[in-house]
């Protein structure tokens, strides 16, 4: 099961039949999970990244478009 998919079913978030499909979504599309998650709207994009985050153990920081320079 895929670690994203895996997480928000045992949260509840999603149920155990809309895991097979997104699956199935998955393997047949060649796409991303992150990809097949908020195409088929799942969560939001800041919720599936914040979830990302705690997973990988990194803080989850949003930055507005008007904080980054364009200035290298």
């Amino acid at each position: 099961m895929a670690e994203l998919i895996k997480k928000l079913s045992e949260r509840n978030i999603i149920k155990e039949s809309d895991v097979l499909v997104l699956e199935n979504e998955i393997k047949t599309s060649n796409k991303r999970e992150e990809e097949v998650l908020i195409e088929k709207k799942v969560l939001p994009e800041e919720s599936l990244f914040q979830l990302k985050s705690e997973m990988s153990g990194f803080p989850f920081i949003k930055v507005s478009v008007e904080d980054v320079s364009l200035k290298a």
